[in-house]
């Protein structure tokens, strides 16, 4: 415990200049994926999570029908 104390009275609290306290470097924090920064999706609730996957689910499920439909057209003209 006293170690502790000695040792914590060297070190300062402050926020890194770098990603201000994101704890990412910049370039990892221009990852996005639903229009959230890697950090601001790691700090959403399990059920937040959930929802958005479920939104994409639907999004890649518009597009496969779209594209199907697409292909079908295509057979049909030949």
């Amino acid at each position: 415990d006293k170690t502790r104390r000695r040792v914590l009275s060297f070190m300062h609290s402050s926020t890194c200049p770098t990603c201000q306290g994101r704890g990412f470097q910049p370039d990892t924090l221009q990852v996005t994926y639903a229009g959230y920064a890697i950090d601001e999706f790691n700090d959403l609730a399990l059920k937040d999570v959930l929802a958005v996957l479920e939104n994409r689910v639907k999004q890649l499920a518009g597009i496969a029908k779209q594209q199907w439909n697409e292909h079908d057209e295509a057979e049909e003209l030949l």
